[in-house]
């Protein structure tokens, strides 16, 4: 699986996600982007958790220059994204 995510603003550019992972239910990926709670300085953020559906929920571990947090997540499917592999509609 591959992706991105976008920290911060909404018109943050999007980060690359990297070590993503999905076996059965279980997803995970990590990516590295500028802390929103630590003044901007870079993290590391660890995702891991279970797909349900158009639901993935878990735990995050944070690593910044500030220390370590775990905090739970939740994203929820709004619309497929577009295929590599699929013409644009017309």
């Amino acid at each position: 699986i591959s992706g991105a995510v976008k920290v911060g603003a909404a018109t943050a550019a999007p980060v690359p996600i990297r070590k993503a992972q999905l076996s059965g239910d279980a997803i995970s990926f990590e990516f590295e982007a500028a802390s929103v709670g630590a003044g901007g300085a870079p993290a590391q953020y660890e995702y891991r958790g279970r797909v349900n559906g158009k639901v993935m929920e878990g735990k995050v571990i944070v690593r910044d220059r500030t220390g370590i947090s775990t905090q739970a997540w939740q994203a929820t499917l709004i619309a497929p994204a577009p295929r590599d592999d699929q013409a644009p509609a017309r």
